[in-house]
């Protein structure tokens, strides 16, 4: 028996000072006249790269169906892990009447991680998927499917370029305040961020990668080291000096007593972890004890003895973090010189 579906067609006739009128037209629709089109070949393997993010990785190609009569055709390319029979597939891109797509390396990195996630592959790992096109004029008609291209892709885990630090005694809860904390970026590791601060223990906090109440901001990741949570912010045990270390790519946030050092021959020389600030009450200081260039940093053990990768240094009266730039500017001092950082205020000074 020949398959038949239907797929109304509706046009109004208006007529002047009377009542409207609709007619039902039906045009038959019969399955076995239907024909799909072919996907283009692909490159044999991609590589996503996070610097080219908004760049097009490639543009898919393919011819049109057809479902024997002219009709709004919604082609959509998807993806699945290959050999899975598209059992978890995700849709790359969805478009009407369109017969290519032309798809960023974000666009595609995106897809992929969410099936990765299925499937359990890390990101930056290479893995075969399955790419194909689905066909369709609507619900009740059952998609045609293409042929099935086959590429190697690299994905990329990118993070985010800034993360902010507010709470009761930074920005005062206020996103566009001037005390939001600029947390910065550990020099070599992405999407690690770094940042001291003096903490009250009354006074909860938290963090976003935007400054805004967007419904993104967290007080912590899977996993958190010496603070607590409570009512949705995070407390450190005491008033005092700590460091906030985040760790995006181990999901980790970790807090502890702050730790800052000289370095070079103003101090007395080039060993790390050997010429200690002090503190006193919300500043810290150290005295020079010879003359040089003034350099220093943040200890943390997950950088060792690569003590520049959280280098920072006073410049016009401000502190300036190296972040992920280059050697800075030099200031030279002399010896018996106090240099004190207010580090809640930004500034330092050396006098």
């Amino acid at each position: 028996m020949k398959l038949l579906k239907y797929i109304p067609v509706v046009f109004l006739s208006l007529i002047t000072f009377a009542s409207c009128d609709s007619d039902l037209d039906k045009v038959t629709y019969h399955e076995e006249d239907a024909k799909i089109g072919a996907l283009n070949p692909i490159a044999s393997s991609y590589v996503l790269d996070d610097k080219k993010a908004d760049e097009v990785v490639d543009t898919f190609k393919w011819t049109k169906a057809s479902f024997g009569y002219d009709a709004a055709i919604i082609y959509k390319l998807e993806v699945d892990v290959a050999g899975k029979d598209f059992a978890n597939k995700k849709t790359i891109s969805s478009l009407i009447g369109k017969t290519q797509a032309a798809i960023t390396h974000k666009e595609l990195n995106n897809v992929l991680l969410s099936l990765d996630s299925i499937y359990n592959i890390p990101p930056r790992t290479e893995a075969t998927y399955d790419i194909r096109i689905s066909a369709t004029i609507g619900d009740v008609i059952t998609p045609l499917y293409t042929n099935v291209v086959t590429s190697k892709i690299t994905t990329y885990l990118s993070y985010p370029k800034n993360v902010y630090m507010i709470g009761a005694d930074f920005g005062g809860w206020n996103w566009s305040d001037a005390g939001i904390v600029d947390m910065t970026p550990v020099w070599g590791l992405d999407g690690t961020f770094w940042a001291i601060r003096y903490f009250k223990a009354a006074n909860g906090f938290k963090w976003n990668t935007s400054k805004a109440w967007d419904g993104s901001d967290f007080y912590e990741l899977d996993s958190k080291e010496g603070y607590t949570t409570n009512g949705g912010n995070a407390f450190v045990p005491a008033d005092g000096f700590y460091i906030v270390y985040m760790d995006m790519p181990n999901k980790k946030i970790t807090i502890k007593a702050a730790e800052v050092y000289g370095m070079g021959d103003c101090f007395g020389g080039w060993s790390t972890a050997t010429y200690p600030f002090t503190a006193s009450g919300n500043k810290m200081s150290i005295t020079t004890t010879g003359a040089g260039e003034l350099r220093m940093y943040a200890g943390y053990p997950a950088v060792g003895g690569d003590w520049w990768k959280m280098e920072f240094i006073i410049l016009n009266g401000k502190i300036e973090y190296r972040g992920k730039g280059g050697d800075q500017d030099r200031v030279s001092v002399a010896a018996g010189k106090k240099v004190t950082l207010d580090f809640n205020a930004g500034t330092g000074t050396i006098e």
